[in-house]
């Protein structure tokens, strides 16, 4: 099919698709940008737990941030998932253990042990780590397994970004005698377990908030 055809064909299916939804129409921009994600969201998460522990450190000026993200690839058509990870330069990331394991399919398993993370060309003050290209067909799933450490104030936040669609992650976080931690508002909270019943979808995200116990509110003002 002619190109210039083909793009023709998909915006108008677009526009019927979404009108047929929703019962109204969007700007094109915008069919678009949702037809570009429903056409590249072939693999998600599910089972995410991520476990955060704020530790001060450096006299007391600064925490170490180490955070360990497990969860179940699953592959809805044919796909290639990669781990990703990137920092801001001002967090002082590094990786401490990265893996990918398939009970199915033993030659896709991999562990590397503190891998290095790269400055990002095109975007000053990144740095970021990718791991193996794996291939994934429909109905097949892996776990994923990441943990790493940052390095912040001793006041302040961290923002865990979600690159893949993920399903009701929980969130846990390890009590520090020092420190009030706490995270974005979840549907459910059982002691330190914060449980959100919601679909993330790229550019979604959680924050962590710590603060040395004692801090008043506006401390800063």
């Amino acid at each position: 099919v002619d190109p210039y055809l083909k793009r023709k064909l998909q915006r108008e299916a677009a526009e019927d698709i979404f009108h047929h939804l929703l019962g109204f129409d969007l700007p094109l921009e915008i069919r678009e940008t949702l037809r570009d994600f429903l056409l590249h969201n072939r693999h998600y998460r599910e089972n995410a737990n991520i476990d955060v522990t704020v530790t001060p450190i450096a006299n007391g000026s600064q925490v170490e941030l180490i955070v360990t993200f497990r969860a179940d690839v699953v592959a809805v058509a044919n796909t290639i998932f990669k781990q990703h990870i990137s920092f801001e330069e001002a967090e002082f990331g590094t990786i401490l253990e990265a893996s990918v394991t398939s009970q199915t399919h033993t030659e896709k398993c991999y562990t590397t042990i503190s891998p290095h993370v790269d400055s990002v060309p095109d975007e000053p003050m990144v740095y970021a780590w990718t791991g193996t290209e794996i291939k994934l067909k429909g109905d097949e799933r892996v776990n994923a397994f990441v943990k790493f450490r940052m390095q912040k104030p001793i006041h302040d936040f961290w923002m865990l970004n979600f690159g893949i669609s993920t399903v009701h992650p929980i969130v846990r976080i390890n009590e520090n005698s020092n420190l009030i931690i706490t995270a974005s508002k979840a549907d459910q909270v059982n002691g330190n377990e914060y449980i959100y019943k919601k679909v993330f979808v790229p550019g979604d995200h959680v924050q962590i908030r710590w603060k040395p116990k004692g801090t008043p509110p506006n401390a800063s003002e």
